[in-house]
C-alpha cells in the first residue's frame, strides 16, 4: 500500500479502506472477518484530532511546448522510462522529468498515429507502464477517434504500437474517450477498463468493459456492454457501498457491482445548470464513506451553470446524496482533483476553469474544525490559459510538497507545471517510496528493487527492507540501503516493505509487489485471422485473409469455422489461409481461424464481419439556410429555406420556433420563406420540417442572433503593432494613436507594464514613445488615453529584444526513411551535411535500435552501408561535427519486411486550403500527404463537374455555384488504390449597395473575415486595419499588405477570437476612414 501521504493522517487506517485496497494500483479484496475488523478499527479512529497546517501560498508556473492539436487527458504520476521520476504524458507525447520543474523537459512522441492517451497501466506485466489511447482523428479534429490502440513500453520510454483491439462504430458527433476507470470488476480477468464515449448518452449507447487478452500482444481484446445508463462523461471506480468489489461513479448516478460484473444503476440526485462532467471520490467529512466532488460544463443560460459543489454520501449510498455548495462562480469546472495539498489530514479540492477568467484555484477543507471550505486562487491566469482534464496534483519535482500539472483544450494547448514554492512545514513526516510493482519470468529469479526516501525538513534518514508476504524462499541483501536485492525467488507474488526513519525518529513505510511468472512456453503456434471487415449489400460475399506460423518450424494445418451470425454462410477453402464466405445477409458474423502444429499445439483468432443494409437514399432533404445576425433596432427578418425529395415526390413545409428570449411573430410558416418579427435581443433557433408524399420527414435548424444597438461613442486607442529589435540596437520609437468618436479632446500617457529592466522613456505624454537602454527580453508598454468626459481606454504593445544572431548553423540530414524486402538484406543510406560558415565537417554513423546489430561500413562518410539485416525496424543516426566543435544529428529508419509480406493499400489523404467561398472560388488541393508501404504511382482528381487532374497538388477554380464532391484516388506501383473526398461549396458573392467598403459575410465564420472594396479605383488601397472589442479596446492590428488577397479583397484571420461583437477601423490611402461592425461566430 502506498502510504506516501496517508501516514500524515491521525486516522490513517480509514483512507485505504474507503479508497479500495490497492498495492501500487493493483486492487486487493479483503473480505470476511478481517474486513469487518478493519472497518471497526477505522470507525474507532474517526474521532481523531484535527491538524492545522498553513495552506501553500507561493507558486510559480512553468510552460512547456505548445501541442499541435487538442489533447483530452494529462497524466503525471507514472515513471515511463525507469529513472525513478514521474513523467508527464498527454495526447501523443510524453515529457521526460529532468528532476527540476524549471528545466525544458524533453518531449517524446509515443508512436506514429498514436493520437490521444486515455489510460496508463502495465498491461503485459513486465514491470513498466504501458499506454492505452486512440489513433489520430481527421485533420483539425485529431482528438476525435473511436479506434483504440495501445503502446507497449520497453522500459525506457520507447513504445511499440498494437492495434489488436475491437473496432468501434458510432454515430456520435464528437467522439472521444470521455471517461475510463480500471480495476478488477469480477467479470473474468485480473484487470479491466470501464469506458464512456463522449456523446454516448445522446444515442443511448452503453458503458463498455474492455478486457485485455492473456498475452495482450496477440488475439483481440474483448469489449462487452455492461450498462445502458452511460452519462457520456467521467467515470470513477471505487467500492462505494463497502461490499468488497469495485463500483462505478458517473456524477448523476453510480453503478452498483453485484460482484460478478452485473451493475445496477442508482441516482445520486445530482442537479446542475449544465452537463455534470469531471468527478473525484474522497471521504471529505471523515465519516468512513466516500463522498464526491463533481464539476460541470458551464455552457448555456441557466444561472446555476457556474455552481461547484461536493456531495455527501448518505449512510445508504442508494439514497439521494446531499449537495454542499462550494462556489457559484466557477466557470467550466472540467479540471477537478481531490488531494491533501496542505498535509493537514483531510482532502482538499483543486479546480481549473476552462471558461471565464480560467483561474486555477483550491478549496481548503476545514470541516474537521467545524469550519467551512476556504477558496484560494493559486493562479489568476493573466495568460488566459484553459484548464481541461488537468489540475493533476503530484509531487512532480520530489521536493516533499505537492505541485499541480495542467493542460489546455482547444485554444491554449500548453502543458504547464504549477510548482509549489511554499515552505515545507516544520518537522514534516518522512516520505517512503518502495518503487513500482515488478514482474519477472522464470528462469530469472533475482531482482534489485530501487526505493527512495525523503525528509521534507531536511533530516537524515535510514532504510530498512523486509518481506511481508509471499513464498519463504527469498534471500535479501543490502536490506539497510535504498536498493534491495532479492534472489532465490520462485513462482508466486512477494510483497516487500521499505521503512524509513528520520533523525527525529519519525517513520514512514511503503510496499511494492514482485510477481514471479512461470517459464513461458514459446513453442505454441501463432495465428492471425486478419482485420475486421465491413461490406454493404447487395455485395454478399468476401474473402478473409488469415495467416499462421510455428516458432519452432513445424508444419501447421488450418481450419476456418463460423462462430456466430444471422444465418449460416456458405464457406469455401476452409482448410487454407484464405476463406471465401458467401450468401451473406444483413448482420454481424464472427469467423474463427484455428491452426494446429505437428506437436498438436493449437491456437485460434477471430475476425468480425459486418454486413450493412443497402443505403436508403429516398429520404427528403431539408435546409433552413445559413445562420443569421441582425442589429437592433431592426427586429424582423425573412429566413429562406429549401427542401427536396430525391425520388421526386411532393413535399410540404412547416416552420416552428425551437427557442429564444421571447415568442416571435411568425408568418408564411408553411412556405420555404419564413418571416419572423417582434424580435428582441438574444439568440433564436427556428426549425424547418419538410414531409414528402410517403410521409418521410426531415428537419434543419437555423440560428438567429439579435444584437443590441451599437454604442459608437467609445474611445479608440492603438499602441501600434508588436515589435522586435535585434541587439546591439537597444532603443525604439513606438507610434501609437487614439481618437474620441464624439469629437472630444484627448490626453495620452505611456507606461511600462513589464520587462527585464526599467527602460528609459521619453515623450510619454505624446502618441510616439521613445524607449531606450533596452536589454535582451520581452517588454510590454501601455498607451492610455483619456477624453474630456474622463472616459479612458488603453492598449498594450509587446517589444521583443532578441540577442545578436548566431549565423553559424550546422545542418545534418540522414535521408528519407527506407523499406527493403527480404532476401535483400543490405542497403546504402545517403546522408548530407553543410556548415553555414563553410567549415570542415566530420561524419559518424551509429545504429540506435533494431532487431539485431547490423554490419556497418563507411561509418565516417556521408554514405553508410548496413548489411546482414533481418526482419524488423532499424534506426540509424548520422552525426556531423564542424571545426568549431559544434555538432548536429539526424535519424533515419529502415523497415526490413519479410519476403511474404502482403502489400498494403495506399491511404489517400486529401487537403484543401478553403472549402467554401464566393464564385469564382480558387482552391489549392494537396494530395502529396497520401501514404503507402511502397510507392504511389498515380494521383487522379475528380472535381465533381467532369473536370479532372493527374498532378499531386493541383489548383482549381470553380466558376459555378453549388456544392461539389472532389475525389482523390491514389494508386501504388502494385495496382492497389484508395480514395478520399471533400465537399467544396461555391456561393454567390453577397453585395451591399449602400457602402463602398463591406464585409462579404457577417457574422464571420470558419475563422476568416473578408473585407471588400467595391466601386473603388484600382489604386485605392487600405493602409491600416485595427480590430477593437465591444468595450473599445484595441485587440489586434493587421498589416494590410499581409492580409491582402487581390482584387481589392482583404482576409482577416479571426479563428482565435471568442464569439461576439467587434469593430474594425479602416484607413485608406486617399484619406478616407471607415468603421465596420463585425460579429464573430466561429
Amino acid at each position: 500500500m502506498n502510504t506516501k501521504y496517508t501516514n500524515r493522517f491521525k486516522n490513517n487506517i480509514l483512507k485505504p479502506i474507503t479508497a479500495y485496497f490497492k498495492i501500487k494500483d493493483k486492487p486487493l479484496k479483503i473480505s470476511g472477518i478481517l474486513f469487518l475488523l478493519l472497518i471497526f478499527l477505522s470507525i474507532s479512529t474517526i474521532q481523531a484530532q484535527c491538524s492545522s497546517e498553513p495552506f501553500p501560498n507561493q507558486w510559480t508556473v512553468h510552460e512547456y511546448q505548445t501541442n499541435p492539436y487538442t489533447a483530452i487527458y494529462t497524466f503525471a504520476r507514472y515513471d515511463l522510462d525507469g529513472d525513478g521520476l514521474n513523467d508527464i504524458v498527454t495526447g501523443g507525447w510524453w515529457y521526460k522529468n529532468s528532476g527540476n520543474a524549471s528545466d525544458n523537459w524533453t518531449k517524446n512522441t509515443i508512436g506514429r498515429n498514436f493520437g490521444n492517451i486515455a489510460h496508463v497501466h502495465d498491461f503485459d506485466n513486465d514491470g513498466d507502464m504501458d499506454l492505452l489511447g486512440t489513433t489520430l482523428g481527421p485533420s483539425g479534429k485529431e482528438y476525435q477517434s473511436v479506434q483504440l490502440v495501445w503502446a507497449e513500453n520497453d522500459g525506457t520510454g520507447i513504445f511499440t504500437l498494437h492495434t489488436n483491439l475491437p473496432t468501434i462504430t458510432s454515430s456520435w458527433s464528437e467522439p472521444f474517450l470521455a471517461g475510463l476507470a480500471g480495476g478488477n470488476f469480477g467479470t473474468g480477468g485480473t484487470y479491466q477498463m470501464a469506458i464512456n464515449w463522449n456523446g454516448a448518452e445522446k444515442t443511448h449507447e452503453p458503458i463498455q468493459l474492455l478486457t485485455p487478452t492473456a498475452n495482450p500482444t496477440t488475439g483481440t481484446w474483448s469489449l462487452e456492454d455492461i450498462s445502458n445508463d452511460s452519462s457520456g462523461e467521467d467515470l470513477q471506480a471505487a467500492d462505494i457501498d463497502n461490499d468488497g468489489d469495485l463500483d462505478l461513479f458517473q456524477g448523476v448516478n453510480w453503478l452498483e457491482n453485484n460482484g460478478s460484473g452485473v451493475f445496477t444503476t442508482h441516482s445520486t440526485g445530482l442537479s446542475y445548470g449544465s452537463t455534470p462532467d469531471r468527478a473525484q471520490l474522497a471521504d471529505f467529512d471523515k465519516d468512513g464513506d466516500l463522498d464526491a466532488v463533481v464539476g460541470q460544463l458551464g455552457y448555456g443560460s441557466d444561472p446555476n451553470r457556474y455552481d461547484l459543489a461536493w456531495f455527501e454520501a448518505p449512510e445508504d449510498p442508494t439514497e439521494t446524496w446531499t449537495k454542499h455548495l462550494l462556489s457559484t462562480d466557477v466557470h467550466g469546472s472540467l479540471s477537478v482533483f481531490a488531494a491533501d495539498i496542505d498535509f493537514d489530514g483531510d482532502e482538499d479540492i483543486i479546480v481549473g476553469e476552462w471558461l471565464g477568467s480560467r483561474r486555477l484555484m483550491a478549496f481548503e477543507n476545514n470541516l474537521c474544525n467545524n469550519e467551512d471550505w476556504e477558496m484560494h486562487v493559486i493562479d489568476d491566469s493573466p495568460q488566459n490559459w484553459e484548464h481541461h482534464d488537468g489540475a493533476r496534483v503530484i509531487d512532480i519535482d520530489n521536493d516533499g510538497d505537492l505541485d499541480i500539472v495542467s493542460n489546455g483544450f482547444k485554444n491554449q494547448k500548453v502543458v504547464r507545471i504549477y510548482e509549489n514554492l511554499s515552505s515545507v512545514v516544520a518537522n514534516s513526516q518522512p516520505i517512503a517510496n518502495a518503487g513500482n510493482n515488478k514482474t519477472i519470468t522464470l528462469p530469472t529469479n533475482a531482482i534489485t528493487i530501487n526505493g527512495t526516501g525523503n525528509d521534507p525538513d531536511g533530516g537524515n534518514i535510514s532504510y530498512s527492507w523486509s518481506q511481508t508476504s509471499g513464498p519463504s524462499t527469498a534471500n535479501l541483501s543490502n536490506s539497510l540501503t535504498a536498493n534491495l536485492t532479492a534472489d532465490n525467488l520462485v513462482e508466486g507474488t512477494y510483497i516487500f516493505r521499505l521503512t524509513i526513519t528520520d533523525d527525529e525518529n519519525d517513520t514512514d513505510f511503503d510496499e511494492m509487489s514482485v510477481t514471479i511468472n512461470p517459464e513461458q512456453n514459446t513453442d505454441i503456434p501463432l495465428v492471425n485471422a486478419g482485420s475486421n471487415q465491413t461490406i454493404m449489400l447487395p455485395t454478399n460475399s468476401i474473402i478473409l485473409y488469415g495467416s499462421g506460423s510455428d516458432p519452432d518450424g513445424g508444419a501447421i494445418t488450418y481450419e476456418w469455422t463460423q462462430i456466430s451470425g444471422p444465418n449460416t454462410a456458405v464457406l469455401n477453402n476452409e482448410n487454407t489461409t484464405e476463406l471465401t464466405a458467401s450468401e451473406l445477409i444483413e448482420g454481424t458474423y464472427v469467423f474463427r481461424l484455428n491452426i494446429t502444429d505437428n506437436e498438436n499445439d493449437s491456437a485460434f483468432d477471430d475476425v468480425t464481419l459486418v454486413v450493412s443494409p443497402q443505403e436508403n437514399t429516398d429520404l427528403p432533404l431539408a435546409n433552413a439556410g445559413s445562420d443569421q445576425t441582425i442589429l437592433l433596432p431592426i427586429n424582423s427578418i425573412t429566413l429562406n429555406g429549401s427542401g427536396s425529395d430525391p425520388d421526386g415526390g411532393t413535399i410540404t413545409y412547416e416552420w416552428t420556433q425551437i427557442s429564444g428570449p421571447n415568442t416571435a411573430a411568425l408568418t408564411n410558416e408553411n412556405t420555404t420563406d419564413l418571416t419572423a418579427s417582434e424580435l428582441i435581443e438574444g439568440t433564436y433557433v427556428f426549425r424547418l420540417t419538410i414531409t414528402d408524399n410517403e410521409n418521410d420527414s426531415a428537419f434543419d435548424d437555423v440560428t438567429l442572433i439579435v444584437s443590441p444597438q451599437e454604442n459608437t461613442d467609445m474611445l479608440i486607442v492603438n499602441a501600434g503593432s508588436d515589435q522586435t529589435i535585434l541587439l546591439p540596437t537597444n532603443s525604439i520609437t513606438l507610434n501609437g494613436s487614439g481618437s474620441d468618436p464624439d469629437g472630444g479632446t484627448t490626453t495620452f500617457e505611456w507606461t511600462q507594464i513589464s520587462g527585464p529592466n526599467t527602460a528609459v522613456l521619453t515623450n510619454e505624454n505624446t502618441t510616439d514613445l521613445t524607449a531606450s537602454e533596452l536589454i535582451e527580453g520581452t517588454y510590454v508598454f501601455r498607451l492610455t488615453i483619456t477624453d474630456n468626459e474622463n472616459d479612458s481606454a488603453f492598449d498594450d504593445v509587446t517589444l521583443v529584444v532578441s540577442p545578436q544572431e548566431n549565423t553559424d548553423i550546422l545542418i545534418v540530414n540522414a535521408g528519407s526513411d527506407q523499406t527493403i524486402l527480404l532476401p535483400t538484406n543490405s542497403i546504402t543510406l545517403n546522408g548530407t551535411g553543410s556548415d553555414s560558415d563553410s567549415g570542415s565537417i566530420t561524419f559518424e554513423w551509429t545504429q540506435i535500435s533494431g532487431p539485431n546489430t547490423a554490419i556497418l561500413t563507411n561509418e565516417n562518410t556521408t554514405d553508410l552501408t548496413a548489411s546482414e539485416l533481418i526482419e524488423g525496424t532499424y534506426v540509424f543516426q548520422l552525426t556531423g561535427a564542424d571545426n568549431e566543435n559544434q555538432s548536429a544529428s539526424d535519424e533515419v529508419s529502415v523497415f526490413v519486411s519479410a519476403t511474404n509480406s502482403l502489400n498494403q493499400d495506399p491511404i489517400a489523404i486529401l487537403n484543401a486550403d478553403v472549402i467554401s467561398g464566393p464564385n469564382p472560388l480558387t482552391v489549392h488541393f494537396t494530395g502529396s500527404n497520401s501514404t503507402d508501404d511502397g510507392t504511389i504511382a498515380t494521383y487522379s482528381w475528380d472535381f465533381g463537374n467532369d473536370d479532372t487532374s493527374f498532378v499531386e497538388n493541383p489548383s482549381y477554380t470553380f466558376t459555378t455555384n453549388g456544392t461539389f464532391e472532389v475525389i482523390l484516388t491514389v494508386t501504388d506501383t502494385d495496382g492497389n488504390s484508395n480514395a478520399s473526398s471533400i465537399s467544396i461549396t461555391v456561393t454567390a458573392s453577397e453585395t451591399t449597395l449602400d457602402s463602398e467598403i463591406v464585409l462579404e459575410v457577417n457574422p464571420a465564420k470558419e475563422g476568416k473575415a473578408r473585407i471588400l472594396l467595391l466601386n473603388k479605383p484600382a489604386e485605392t488601397t487600405i493602409i491600416s486595419l485595427h480590430l477593437y472589442d465591444s468595450a473599445g479596446r484595441i485587440i489586434k492590428t493587421f498589416n494590410p499588405q499581409t492580409v491582402a488577397t487581390g482584387n481589392n479583397t482583404y482576409e482577416l484571420p479571426i479563428s482565435t477570437l471568442r464569439d461576439g461583437l467587434y469593430y474594425i477601423s479602416i484607413d485608406l490611402n486617399n484619406g478616407e476612414y471607415e468603421a465596420l461592425s463585425l460579429i464573430i461566430k466561429n
